[in-house]
């Protein structure tokens, strides 16, 4: 929402419209000054204003509560509006999910719309082809008889400018339909990528209308998403980092004077020449990101976990964990290629547990607790803080 973020205005529209009908019972001096605009409008929100009151909805807890009570039995299927009002734990993760099936739904409803469009552009390219044909023969069979009439000459300059006509509408119409194939293939990659994402697998790809396969436009474009995707904002560039001459004998260590909680225990982690398994806890690094985050966050977290392979000067086995809790659990390739993303039912435990099976593990988290535990089985940990500095 690429296009699909959680507190978009389309998903939360019966909790909006509660909130509306609690702010018209109210007094003037009541209302809160950044919703005033909303409580004076009728009939549908413009886009700026809807996203106001979200925006206070979500910072002004009293707000919520009037809406609630608003609402009362008027809910629905709207599940998405009560997550939001009613903030029990873990609703961040449970709307996320809503809003991506949603997105999944009108990306799926767009994309029929498209082919049934891309199928009147094919029959009318059908018609204009015989109509075109039909024309040509008509006009070379006019030319190769002798003008005898002015009234011949004129019918054979109408049949010339029918034909030139119809090329044009020929040529437009082919434009369309190409354009309608590259949108119906952009919103079928989309589609897809949402389902991965939920499900954790690949999902087989079904071909659209008139049986178009994934051909080297779709895969450029797929290539443009990743790279895409690697962007993290605030990104500095730093030298590349030198590679020690020797490999070293022993278990990674940070060197005295090194904080954990600093972007210098990243570039420890980097410059060290030996293979090194570096798990970070996804959704705690993420909420450092923005709070409370979302699926944008959450594939920042993967690329700026990616951007390690490439200034390492060892080998890294780089791998980023999400609780599944609001996610179908399973293992899928990151938005990096050599970043691979699992979701156990607990990333705490599994770091956890991990310590206990990999060797020359370093954690990245903020929780301290699973710092420790994983430290006692040998594991190195470092602060989710340290992370975010050296992005900066």
């Amino acid at each position: 929402m690429s296009a699909a973020n959680s507190f978009n205005p389309a998903l939360l529209a019966t909790g909006l419209a509660a909130a509306r009908r609690a702010l018209g019972r109210l007094d003037e001096e009541e209302i809160p000054a950044r919703v005033r605009a909303v409580a004076k409008r009728s009939g549908r929100l413009p886009a700026p204003l809807a996203a106001s009151l979200v925006a206070e909805l979500n910072r002004n807890e009293w707000l919520r509560e009037i809406a609630l009570e608003e609402l009362g039995d008027d809910v629905g299927s709207d599940i998405a509006s009560i997550e939001f009002l009613r903030r029990e734990p873990g609703w961040e993760e449970r709307l996320a999910v809503l809003a991506e099936k949603a997105q999944s739904a009108l990306a799926e409803k767009s994309r029929r719309l498209l082919e049934e469009d891309l199928a009147a552009a094919k029959e009318e390219i059908e018609t204009l082809r015989r109509q075109l044909r039909r024309t040509t023969r008509q006009a070379g069979q006019a030319s190769t008889r002798k003008a005898e009439t002015p009234n011949r000459e004129l019918e054979l300059k109408k049949l010339r400018a029918t034909l030139s006509s119809t090329q044009k509408d020929l040529a437009t119409s082919e434009a369309a339909r190409e354009r309608l194939m590259t949108e119906v293939e952009q919103l079928q990659d989309r589609l897809e990528s949402l389902l991965r994402r939920r499900t954790g697998k690949s999902t087989p790809r079904t071909a659209a209308a008139g049986g178009m396969r994934r051909g080297p436009l779709a895969l450029a474009r797929d290539l443009d998403d990743r790279l895409h995707a690697l962007a993290v904002a605030p990104v500095g560039e730093a030298a590349a980092p030198v590679r020690p001459a020797k490999e070293p004998s022993g278990p990674p260590s940070i060197p005295t004077g090194v904080r954990p909680d600093s972007a210098a225990a990243i570039e420890w982690l980097l410059s060290y020449p030996g293979p090194i398994t570096v798990a970070v806890d996804g959704w705690n690094l993420a909420f450092q990101l923005r709070n409370p985050p979302g699926r944008k966050e959450r594939g920042q977290v993967e690329a700026a976990v990616g951007r390690l392979s490439h200034r390492s000067a060892g080998k890294r086995k780089l791998l980023v964990l999400f609780d599944s809790r609001f996610d179908v659990a399973g293992t899928y390739q990151g938005t990096h290629p050599q970043v691979e993303v699992r979701f156990p039912a607990s990333a705490d435990e599994a770091l956890i547990e991990l310590a206990g099976k990999e060797p020359s593990l370093v954690v990245i988290t903020s929780d301290r607790r699973v710092r420790e535990e994983a430290g006692r089985s040998g594991a190195i940990g470092l602060w989710g803080e340290a992370l975010v500095d050296w992005l900066k």
